[in-house]
């Protein structure tokens, strides 16, 4: 169906009868996946703003590919200590442990993605 648009008598715009809804709800799967996820991946974040060493990723948890890219990522940085803010915008989370999700380093807002199992992150790139 057109409607007319205020102030613009020539112009009509086209309302579907029918819209398209595009969101979803997670499943309780990928809810328990992310509460799994979020505390580790907030630790790989601190490491990667300067507020912890990197030695603390010498962790089970977390796999020596992961400790290899935060290292380098840190090297690329002017100063890896000059992070006033570290804020977690979004975090999704696959049930099979796929996750990713963005965050704010300083006035940069960065893209993160990675796997996860049942004892820790298995990888994780920091865009």
């Amino acid at each position: 169906m057109y409607e007319p648009i205020p102030g613009y008598s020539h112009l009509k715009l086209f309302i579907a009868p029918h819209r398209v809804r595009y969101g979803r709800l997670p499943t309780s799967a990928e809810v328990a996946a992310q509460h799994r996820i979020q505390a580790w991946v907030v630790f790989v974040l601190e490491v990667a703003a300067g507020y912890r060493p990197l030695a603390h990723l010498n962790s089970p948890r977390y796999s020596d590919a992961i400790r290899l890219h935060i290292g380098s990522w840190l090297r690329r940085r002017e100063s890896p200590y000059a992070t006033e803010r570290l804020q977690l915008t979004s975090l999704h989370a696959r049930p099979n442990g796929e996750y990713f999700g963005s965050a704010y380093l300083g006035q940069q807002q960065h893209a993160f993605t990675g796997a996860a199992d049942r004892t820790g992150l298995t990888s994780f790139r920091l865009l």
